[in-house]
């Protein structure tokens, strides 16, 4: 079924001052080719200030750019969320993986953001995500001032995430500390995705290893992370040389390349198993903290 169709707003920033409407978008939204936003903005779709452009209007410094996506039809992903924990200030879902925390991944409607906002009203927002692959817990504030106390909490450290992860190999050592930065990385044709870069920001992950299968030349991981960089968990272990099994873009060492033939890998694909596990969180009105558990799949389970 397919949605609403939405409007993506872009201000124009100061180094794109002077270029013409087709070469912005091709430059700043690579996840499409230049001959597909040649046909979106010659069919009308681009506007600004209610006018509608052509390919080489020339565009200048905090110009309000909109593009009127149609609608489209969303991937069929899992719509129900457990709830773990409800305060008046907080509210911690069990996120299904292959559910997008907000749009993202051909998603508009059909997110986490959509049935938290069904069941607790508009004010609802996220605090931080999961990327849609990954499943458990993840928090929702319901308010601003709820949202202002674990941002801060977020940015300070003080909120503890532990993640579960199946791996390939057996070689991974029993315990093992990566602090690596991380970044936007080439990746063509995608233009960019996160990983391991020298300019990027400082990430540090805490692995150790819970059990090791011979059998299926997987291991199982826990992961303790004091940052939430995009993709943290699967751009360390890939660069330790031990990826997330089943992980389409993330290689020992980076990045996959594309084959050809296949589909290119994309940041939301799904395919591995990666859990946030446990969840702490300083409450906003005491001296006592929230803590969650959300059950892993069987496959991740701890005790065998």
């Amino acid at each position: 079924m397919p949605n609403a169709g939405y409007t993506f707003v872009d201000l124009v920033p100061s180094g794109c001052d002077g270029i013409c409407v087709l070469d912005y978008y091709a430059r700043r939204h690579v996840r499409a080719d230049r001959d597909q936003w040649s046909l979106r903005i010659e069919s009308g779709r681009v506007t600004r200030d209610g006018r509608v452009l052509a390919c080489q209007d020339m565009l200048h410094t905090g110009d309000r750019l909109e593009y009127s996506r149609p609608p489209w039809d969303e991937p069929d992903v899992p719509m129900e969320a457990p709830i773990l924990h409800e305060d008046p200030d907080v509210v911690v879902f069990h996120k299904p993986a292959g559910l997008p925390v907000n749009p993202g991944s051909g998603c508009q409607d059909r997110t986490l953001l959509t049935l938290a906002r069904s069941r607790f009203g508009p004010e609802i927002r996220s605090v931080h995500r999961l990327d849609t692959g990954t499943s458990g817990a993840v928090a929702f504030a319901r308010s601003a001032v709820a949202a202002r106390h674990l941002c801060a909490a977020f940015a300070a450290r003080q909120v503890h995430k532990t993640y579960l992860a199946i791996v390939a190999g057996l070689g991974l050592p029993d315990k093992l500390v990566l602090d690596l930065p991380i970044g936007l990385v080439a990746y063509p044709p995608l233009g960019f995705v996160s990983g391991v870069s020298v300019d990027g920001r400082q990430a540090f992950s805490e692995v150790a290893v819970l059990r090791r299968d011979p059998a299926s030349d997987q291991s199982l991981v826990q992961v303790i992370i004091a940052t939430g960089r995009s993709q943290q968990i699967r751009v360390h272990l890939a660069w330790a040389g031990f990826p997330l099994a089943g992980d389409s873009l993330y290689g020992p060492g980076g990045t996959r390349p594309p084959v050809a033939g296949k589909p290119v890998p994309k940041p939301g694909d799904g395919g591995f198993l990666l859990h946030a596990w446990k969840l702490s969180l300083p409450r906003r009105t005491s001296t006592d903290r929230i803590e969650v558990v959300a059950a892993p799949p069987q496959a991740m389970e701890p005790v065998p």
